[in-house]
């Protein structure tokens, strides 16, 4: 079974949400940042 694509990741940092967000192209970098910020938030 093939491995899933990392969309994002959380980061450690001891004030703010410190993500890094992957994509194959800008757009889905992007994308997938908004999908991360909205995980935090939720």
């Amino acid at each position: 079974m093939p491995e899933a694509k990392k969309r994002f990741e959380f980061l450690e940092h001891t004030a703010d949400v410190y993500v890094a967000a992957y994509g194959s192209t800008l757009e889905e970098a992007f994308e997938n940042a908004a999908l991360a910020l909205f995980e935090a938030m939720t």
